[in-house]
């Protein structure tokens, strides 16, 4: 009898990271958008209550982002990039 076949990357415990050469390529190519810099967020955002704020809207009504349904967390697109916002939150205030 013949065994079934098995893809066992599925039940691989290490997860791979590609090198930061080929991430540093990719960004180069425009493959990768970068998360915007400290400088960028203080140009788009102005902090309120603890939540980032367009300083103008993008739209007629300044965007809010969204949730993902998948994991639960809160997006917004900053210049053509998804970012969380959490990290975004981190990035404006210099934390990361």
């Amino acid at each position: 009898m013949k065994t079934p076949w098995i893809n066992h990357d599925i039940h691989r415990s290490v997860r791979v990271v590609p090198s930061d050469d080929i991430i540093e390529l990719l960004i180069k190519m425009g493959v990768i958008i970068p998360y915007p810099t400290m400088q960028r967020l203080h140009e788009l955002f102005y902090l309120r209550d603890g939540k980032l704020e367009w300083i103008t809207p993008v739209r007629r009504k300044p965007s809010q982002g969204w949730i993902n349904k998948k994991d639960g967390k809160h997006y917004i697109r900053v210049d053509g990039k998804q970012c969380q916002v959490k990290r975004l939150l981190a990035i404006y205030r210099g934390e990361e």
